[in-house]
C-alpha cells in the first residue's frame, strides 16, 4: 500500500525544495545528479510522497541548490517530528504571530490617536515618555506616518511599511512605553478647550497671545509641593521662563538643597520637575523621603523601589513601592554660574503676561 501524501502547505520542505530547484533552473534529474540521488526520489519528496530526509541528505539538497541550509533543515526537522508535537508548534508559530500582529495593532492605533490631536509635536512627547535616542527617531518615524492616515485601517497598513524592517526588540520597547506615552501625551500638548455649550454656540476665542509666546512661566519652589498638592497652589519665591518646547503641565522649577545627587546635580541647581509624568527606570526623579526632596535615580525591584544616589558614597534608599512619595521626574538641571537675579516685581510679571515689551518697571 503506497504512503499517503501530506496536505500541501505553501511552507513545508517540499514547497521550499521545489521552489528552489524551479529558482536554480533545475530539472528533478539534474538535482538528484548533483545531490547524488535519484530524480525519481527527489520527484517523491516534492509530492510528499516520502518522508523528509535525514539531515546529512537535507544538506546536499541544499548545497546542489545553494540555499540556506538552515531553513530546509528546519522544515525537515518539523516534518520528522510527531504529529501530536507538530501540531503543537505550528499553532505556537500561529500564536506568535497573531500576538506580533497585535502588538503592532496596539501600538499604530494608540499613536494614530495621539498624533491627531491638535499641538502634538513628536519630539515633546518622547522627551516627556523619556524615550531613549535610539528610539526616538522611529517613534518619529512612526507617528509622522500614521497622523496623515484618514482611519485606523490606514493607519495600520502606514505603520506596517515603517515597522517591516524593525528587530522586535524595538517594537516591544515602544509597545512598554505606551503607558508612558498617554501620560507624556497629556504633559505635552495643550489641553483641550472646556465644552462651550450646544453645537450651534460660538466657539470661544483662543488664547492667541498665549500661543504666540515661545516661553512658558513655571514657579520656583524652595521645598517640594505636599502631597496632594500642585505646585501652583504653594507660595512661590520666584518664576521661571522655560522655552515653551521645555514646558508641561504642572511643571514647575525646584531649587535643590544638598549635593547628594552631585555631580549630575550640585546645590542651588534649579530643576524643572514634571509633575505628572510616569517615572521609568533610570530616571532622575524627585522623592520626599524623612521630610526632605531628594533626588534620585529610581530602579524598581520586586515588590520595592530602590533610590540610587549618583554620588558614590550617599547610601541608596530602599522602600517599598507602595511607600513611594514620587515628587516628579527631573526633566532639566539648569546649573547658574552666578547668584540668580532678584525676583522680579509682580506689576512686572503682569505686564509680561499681557505681552508687553521690557519696559521700565513703573512703565
Amino acid at each position: 500500500m503506497g504512503r499517503v501524501p501530506r496536505p500541501a502547505s505553501p511552507d513545508d520542505f517540499a514547497s521550499e525544495l521545489k521552489r528552489g530547484r524551479i529558482a536554480a533552473g533545475l530539472s528533478q534529474a539534474d538535482l538528484g545528479a548533483r545531490a547524488g540521488l535519484t530524480g525519481s526520489y527527489v520527484c517523491m519528496l516534492e509530492l510528499r510522497r516520502k518522508p523528509a530526509p535525514a539531515p546529512d541528505v537535507v544538506e546536499k539538497l541544499a548545497d546542489a541548490l545553494g540555499l540556506d541550509a538552515a531553513r530546509l533543515q528546519e522544515r525537515a526537522a518539523l516534518e520528522r517530528t510527531p504529529e501530536p508535537v507538530r501540531q503543537r508548534i505550528v499553532r505556537l508559530a500561529k500564536d506568535r504571530l497573531r500576538t506580533r500582529r497585535n502588538r503592532d495593532r496596539l501600538l499604530s492605533t494608540t499613536i494614530f490617536h495621539i498624533a491627531k490631536r491638535p499641538g502634538f509635536m513628536s519630539e515633546d512627547v518622547a522627551t516627556a515618555m523619556g524615550l531613549p535616542a535610539d528610539y526616538r527617531s522611529l517613534f518619529g518615524r512612526l507617528a509622522e506616518r500614521v497622523r496623515r492616515a484618514p482611519t485606523e485601517h490606514e493607519a495600520e497598513r502606514e505603520s506596517r511599511d515603517v515597522l517591516r524592517d524593525v528587530p522586535a526588540r524595538e517594537r516591544e520597547a515602544l509597545v512598554q512605553a505606551l503607558p508612558r506615552l498617554l501620560g507624556a501625551a497629556a504633559a505635552a500638548m495643550p489641553p483641550r478647550a472646556p465644552d462651550a455649550g450646544p453645537a450651534d454656540a460660538p466657539a470661544a476665542p483662543a488664547p492667541a497671545v498665549e500661543e504666540r509666546r515661545p516661553w512658558r512661566r513655571v514657579p520656583v519652589l524652595a521645598s517640594a509641593p505636599p502631597p496632594g498638592v500642585a505646585a501652583t497652589d504653594v507660595e512661590a519665591m520666584d518664576v521661571f521662563h522655560v522655552d515653551r518646547r521645555l514646558w508641561r503641565v504642572g511643571a514647575f522649577v525646584l531649587v535643590a538643597d544638598d549635593d547628594d545627587a552631585w555631580p549630575r546635580v550640585e546645590r542651588g541647581d534649579w530643576l524643572l520637575v514634571d509633575a505628572r509624568a510616569v517615572p521609568a527606570d533610570g530616571d532622575l526623579v524627585v522623592v520626599r523621603h524623612d521630610g526632605r526632596a531628594r533626588v534620585r535615580v529610581l530602579k524598581r525591584l520586586a515588590g520595592e523601589v530602590r533610590l540610587d544616589a549618583p554620588r558614590a558614597d550617599a547610601p541608596p534608599i530602599r522602600i517599598p513601592e507602595a511607600r513611594l512619595s514620587l515628587v516628579g521626574i527631573v526633566r532639566w538641571v539648569f546649573r547658574p554660574l552666578e547668584a540668580p537675579p532678584p525676583p522680579r516685581r509682580r506689576a512686572r510679571d503682569d505686564a509680561d503676561d499681557l505681552g508687553a515689551g521690557d519696559g521700565p518697571a513703573g512703565a
